[in-house]
């Protein structure tokens, strides 16, 4: 004979607070208290340290270290651009005749 399942119980529903829309909700931020520096406390500079010289390892996984500067480079000089193209045809030249009316005929 199959055994009946053993029941199943449900969860008992928890009741949440209700969540009233648009209430404003208070958030208060705490500025951190200010560290006092004592007077004191010698300040020193350190000297920058010594620049890596880096280019030999990557030349030997084929890259190429570049420098570069803050400094403006010379300008180029550069030739002047010389005209492509066909030159232009000169302007015809107009007489200062009178002007003649001539009669035509259409072809027939």
């Amino acid at each position: 004979v199959p055994a009946a399942p053993a029941p199943v119980m449900a969860a008992e529903p928890v009741a949440a607070e209700p969540v009233i829309a648009n209430e404003p909700v208070a958030a208060i931020e705490v500025a951190p208290e200010p560290v006092p520096v004592p007077a004191n406390i010698p300040t020193t500079i350190t000297a920058p340290a010594e620049p890596i010289d880096l280019s030999s390892e990557l030349q030997k996984v084929g890259l190429q270290l570049i420098e570069t500067s803050g400094k403006a480079s010379a300008p180029v000089m550069e030739a002047p651009a010389q005209p492509l193209g066909r030159k232009p045809k000169p302007a015809p030249v107009l007489a200062n005749e009178p002007l003649q009316m001539v009669e035509t005929q259409p072809r027939q």
